[in-house]
């Protein structure tokens, strides 16, 4: 229960940013300093219950024949998942080809994920962050979202792809220590 209500919190106030005049509405209404705080607080809240109710051992299992060869290639789709992430957050030729990045780097993580974890909550919950992307980039353009790249610098790709390899061997080395979840398959 606590998990669902994790998700609910997490999402929901995420969602916000995909219904405009409602968030523009709320930030008129209490400022922009009161909305951020919430925001944060529930965010915060919302990762908060969806770490403590997180159960995969007490979830309904789901079969997945294909999760242990997308496992023996994690380091591969994580990397390529981290490398979009954060090209996404610098002024990379990566953003400047790639239309919504950051949602191609979330959608590899979340449906990696997905596959490997054969239980429910895992789906629930990376399945969620799959849903809410691609519902975001498609409602980009409505919501006047548009990525934009002010002058792609070449070392800033180097550096994307440097930082992207270090994230990917800690969290290969450190993935327990770092989210409580060992990696095994």
């Amino acid at each position: 229960m606590v998990f669902f209500l994790g998700i609910a919190l997490f999402f929901g106030v995420h969602g916000l940013g995909l219904l405009p005049r409602l968030r523009n509405q709320l930030v008129n209404r209490i400022g922009q300093s009161a909305y951020m705080g919430l925001y944060s607080l529930f965010s915060i809240a919302g990762l908060a219950c969806l770490v403590v109710g997180f159960d995969s051992v007490h979830t309904l299992e789901l079969s997945i024949p294909i999760g242990r060869a997308v496992y023996s290639f994690s380091s591969y789709w994580m990397f390529l998942s981290f490398w979009l992430l954060i090209s996404a957050n610098l002024s990379t030729y990566v953003k400047l080809w790639t239309q919504h990045p950051m949602t191609w780097g979330i959608v590899i993580w979340a449906l990696g994920h997905m596959l490997v974890n054969p239980d429910l909550h895992s789906w629930v919950l990376f399945g969620a962050f799959v849903t809410f992307v691609l519902i975001s980039a498609m409602t980009s353009l409505k919501r006047n979202k548009q990525v934009g790249v002010s002058e792609p610098k070449a070392v800033l790709d180097l550096i994307s792809l440097s930082l992207a390899l270090a994230v990917t061997y800690l969290l290969q080395h450190f993935h327990e220590s770092f989210t409580g979840v060992a990696l095994s398959l």
